[in-house]
Parts: structure tokens; C-alpha cells; sequence
């Protein structure tokens, strides 16, 4: 099946012939399920699919249409949210305060989800007319992503507590609704779910929606602050792009774009024929922490060959280790029942007992955990610098807690001391993301700009804007690969460079 839309509007996503779906029941890493494969050699930063799915604001800083910010009230973009919530208040206006209500009776439950189960209600809601043809274009994709999803995804719960909330939440929302509203979300819930066998013809719009919030658990995706990759900003159905499988060392990234879509583009140069990844979770996070992740959310074991053969990626085997503590320039590799210092890789050959390894790396973030709960940079300081000499700098407690430091020093205007931070961030990161890495390349906008900041603090300022130049211009090589020129990060970055 090609990876194209149909020519009817009614797909919520586009493609431009780069790849192909594959119905591949021995598919290689899950023994199952779609492939999505490209057509021809890729260069970095080429699309394989975007999609507008229906998606809900995480906070309210945002557009709640396009999650986007709307500088001009004449704005092209700001009409046409305005169009849609128009079309949306006489759900949404008139229930969101009893849905308010609601949750705060339900604190186990995430409020997005109740914010997701009113969309669709207004959606459903929402008459034949609209005011203009890309507002009626807007409708269509979104239904299209609600019929998608719900026909074809399949539902995960987390836990039974889960469940139960979810359970007990969906009847109680069940009830706020009007007669009408009622049904008019069955009428678009019910029949996607029962095509795909998940609900029986009996099944009731109570039932719906609380596969729907399986569905969302298991496959849904979050959209990016577009000026902060490093930012959630909303949540929700993305039918086509979940199709994409998962990898813990993903050739592909999925990107937000403006108007609410996310795309999935190419992290790295692909030969034809090559399946295409991305990754479900952190890809920072050691092995078991994934496999954890994954299976409560998504329930698969990965058989990626990050996890299959870790010995293949050289960071990932040192994710739960340490700096050997005799020579201080290798780090620690285990085998069999120890760990050594392996001199080809450049170690001194010591060996210690896998005991007193585990012993002294619990200690050590633990010791690094009390400092960062304090969450003041005197004390968290001196912490990361004891760590520097136990833990490798891609450990993900010490990214962490050198993410917080820099957040303290910039809050304190300490900028030197917060870009050094964050440097050992980024070094740490380099070393486990692929070559485009939109997160990775806006962490390298904020340590540019906060080097910059450190150039007005001291005398000899050149050489600090040299190295705060350099890291934009990186970032702005890497970043152009997946974002187009007129893309609010990158023109944010432009106009960086323009004041250094």
C-alpha cells in the first residue's frame, strides 16, 4: 500500500511518495504488524508522512486550535482558529466548566484526557457548514484521524487502578453530557470501534471512550512548543504517524509543524528501502528503563538492536556503570560477574567485583538526588562536580542535574557557570541521539545564548560570542534539515545570530 493520501480531504495526512506501507506478518523487530518502508534513497530531513490529528492543549499559554501564539490579530493562521473555535463553543464553551468540576473530583486522571473526550464531543457536535473551505478541509482531517485511529489502533492500560479511574471518570463525564451530544459522539465513536473488533455492536459510548483513552495511552502523540522542542505543548491522535515503528536508536524524528501537524522526517540519509523509526520513548534512558516504559505503555518488548546487542553502541554500555576509579579515563564495561577497565579501550585492565560497582554508583546519585531536590545551585554545584568523577557524562541522573543547574544559574544570572552546565548536557546527549535531534539542537540555541550573556559579564568577551556563534551555526546546519526556512525556531535562531 502506497503511503499516500487519497484525493478526497478527508485524510488527515499527506505524504509525498517517499515510503510505503507494508502489511509484514514476520516484520523484524516486533514479529508483526505494518512496516513503513521508504522508495528511494532519502537525504536527511525529507518527509515521510505529516498529519493534522486531533490533538488538545496540555496548558493554556497556547492556541488551543493550533498550539501555536498568534502575534496579530489579522493573522492568516489566527482566522482560521478563530473559525474553529467558533464552530467548537457551543460544546466546549458551555461544558468546559462542568468538565472542570469533574476533574477536580478525579485527580487520578490526566485532565488532557477529559480535554480530549470534549473535542471529540464538539467535534461531533459540529454542523455540515463552516465559514470558509479550509475550515471545512480542518473538520474533515480531524474526523478523518478520529475514524483512522479508533478503527485501527489497538488499547494498552497502564495500570488496573487505571482503568478503573478511567472507567468510573467516563461514566460521570457520560452524564454531563446532553441527550443530543450523546448521541452524536456515539454516532462518530461507535462504528470506527466496532470495525475494529474492540467493541461489540452493543458496546455503549461509555465503553467508547474509555477504549478511546486506551488508544490514546498506547498511541498517542504529543506536539512541540515550535519556538521549544523541549516543550509539550499538546496531546492526541495521530493515526498515520503512529504507523511509524519504534526504535531505541530511531533513524527518524518526528517534528512539529505550525497549525497543529506533526511530521516524521528523516533524521539521517536513508537508502530505499529501509524502514523507517522513530523512537515511543526517551532514548536518554538506559535499557531497562525503556523496556519498562514500553511495556507498561505500549506492551511490546523492544528487539531493537540497541537493545538486542548493546555491545554494538558503546554509549549504551555505559549508561549504568562508572568511570574506573583507578586510571579516571575509561569508563567501567561489565563481563560476567565483574567490571574492568578494559586497556584497548584505552583502561588501565583494573577489575572490580559487579557489587561494589552497583554500591558505589548508588551512592554516588543518591548523594546527586539530595542536591538536586534541593534545587539550589551552592549545593546541587559541588554535587555534579563529586559525580563528574564516578558517573559518565552521558548518565541520565547527571544530565539531569545538569539540566537543573543550568535552569538555577540562568534564573540567577549566573551564566557562565549555567552555559558549563549545560554543555555537559549536551556533551552527555551526543552521544546516544542520532545526527538530527531537534531537542538536542535547541539545548545548543539556549547554551549559545546564555555563553553570549556570559560575554557581557566579563572584559574579555570575544572569545564567548566566537563559541556562542559557533554553537547557533551548528545548530542552524542541523536543524535546517528538518525545518523549513520560515519555521518560527529557525527564524527565532536567525535573528540570534543577527544580535551576536
Amino acid at each position: 500500500v502506497t503511503m499516500a493520501a487519497p484525493d478526497s480531504v478527508t485524510s488527515s495526512f499527506e505524504t509525498v511518495g517517499n515510503a510505503v506501507i507494508i502489511d509484514d506478518a514476520s516484520r523484524y523487530p516486533l514479529n508483526a504488524g505494518l512496516r513503513v518502508v521508504t522508495t528511494r534513497d532519502l537525504n536527511a530531513g525529507e518527509v515521510i508522512v505529516i498529519e493534522r490529528g486531533l490533538a488538545v492543549a496540555i496548558g493554556e499559554e497556547e492556541c488551543p486550535i493550533c498550539f501555536g501564539s498568534h502575534p496579530t490579530n489579522d493573522d492568516t493562521a489566527f482566522q482560521l482558529c478563530r473559525e474553529l473555535a467558533q464552530l467548537l463553543q457551543p460544546v466546549e464553551g458551555v461544558l468546559q466548566p462542568e468538565l472542570t468540576t469533574l476533574l477536580s473530583k478525579h485527580a487520578d486522571v490526566d485532565a488532557s484526557m477529559g480535554h480530549l473526550w470534549l473535542r471529540l464531543t464538539a467535534v461531533a457536535c459540529v454542523p455540515g457548514s463552516t465559514p470558509s473551505e479550509e475550515c471545512r478541509r480542518v473538520m474533515e482531517q480531524w474526523r478523518a484521524a478520529i475514524t483512522a485511529g479508533l478503527s485501527h489502533q489497538l488499547t494498552s492500560a497502564p495500570t488496573q487502578d487505571w482503568l478503573l479511574n478511567i472507567a468510573l471518570f467516563a461514566s460521570e463525564f457520560v452524564e454531563i453530557l446532553p441527550k443530543e451530544a450523546q448521541t452524536l459522539l456515539s454516532d462518530l465513536l461507535l462504528p470506527p470501534l466496532r470495525l475494529s473488533g474492540l467493541l461489540s455492536d452493543d458496546g455503549t459510548v461509555h465503553e467508547a471512550l474509555i477504549l478511546v483513552a486506551g488508544q490514546l495511552n498506547r498511541n498517542g502523540y504529543s506536539l512541540r512548543k515550535l519556538t521549544d522542542p523541549n516543550k509539550l505543548v499538546a496531546h492526541g491522535i495521530f493515526p498515520a504517524i503512529a504507523m511509524v515503528n519504534h526504535s531505541c536508536y530511531p533513524n527518524c524524528v518526528v517534528v512539529t509543524e505550525p497549525l497543529g501537524q506533526l511530521a516524521v522526517k528523516t533524521g539521517l540519509p536513508l537508502r530505499a528501502g529501509t524502514e523507517c523509526f522513530v523512537s515511543y520513548v526517551d532514548i536518554l534512558l538506559p535499557r531497562q528503563q525503556r523496556q519498562d516504559t514500553l511495556k507498561t505503555s505500549k506492551e511490546f518488548e523492544c528487539t531493537c538492536l540497541r537493545c538486542v546487542d548493546p555491545s554494538a553502541f558503546p554509549a549504551e554500555c555505559t549508561l549504568e556503570t562508572i568511570k574506573c576509579p583507578t586510571c579516571h579515563q575509561a569508563t567501567l564495561r561489565a563481563t560476567n560477574d565483574r567490571y574492568a577497565c578494559f586497556p584497548e579501550l584505552g583502561g588501565c585492565g583494573m577489575c572490580m567485583d559487579s557489587p561494589s560497582v552497583l554500591q558505589l554508583r548508588q551512592e554516588v546519585v543518591e548523594e546527586l538526588l539530595v542536591a538536586h531536590a534541593s534545587k539550589h545551585l551552592d549545593v546541587l554545584a559541588p554535587a555534579i562536580v563529586k559525580a563528574n568523577h564516578v558517573l559518565p557524562s552521558q548518565a541520565i541522573e547527571l544530565q539531569r542535574a545538569n539540566m537543573l543547574a543550568f535552569s538555577l544559574g540562568a534564573k540567577a544570572k549566573a551564566w557562565q557557570a549555567a552555559a558549563r552546565h549545560l554543555d555537559a548536557c549536551i556533551a552527555g546527549m551526543l552521544m546516544l541521539v542520532p545526527t538530527v535531534w531537534p531537542e538536542l539542537h535547541q539545548l545548543q540555541i539556549l547554551s549559545a545564548m546564555a555563553w553570549n550573556n556570559a560575554a557581557e559579564q566579563v572584559e574579555n568577551t570575544a572569545s564567548m560570542k566566537a563559541t556562542a556563534k559557533q554553537r547557533l551555526q551548528g545548530a542552524r546546519k542541523q536543524l535546517k534539515k528538518v525545518y523549513s526556512a520560515d519555521h518560527p525556531l529557525l527564524a527565532g535562531l536567525e535573528s540570534a545570530l543577527t544580535s551576536i
